[in-house]
């Protein structure tokens, strides 16, 4: 038995992982783009998500999480 015919179908098939995993180069530019864009969504998400916790606390507790936001913890007290 030889394996000439299942050649053609090897070189066929690594060709087709190669074009299938080779996705977009990368260079700084388009790296700091999607970041930049990245970070935008991820920080709507974020809000969003805040917003929604926010509607289902009572005025009082919203406004004692405001104030635990903008205390300081003692990473910021370290010079």
């Amino acid at each position: 038995m030889t394996f000439d015919r299942f050649v053609p179908f090897i070189l066929i098939s690594t060709q087709e992982e190669e074009k299938r995993t080779r996705g977009t180069p990368v260079t700084l530019e388009s790296f700091r783009a999607w970041k930049a864009k990245f970070d935008k969504e991820i920080a709507v998400k974020k809000a969003q998500e805040e917003e929604e916790k926010l509607k289902g606390l009572t005025p009082k507790e919203r406004e004692e999480w405001k104030k635990a936001l903008t205390r300081f913890s003692g990473d910021q007290f370290v010079f």
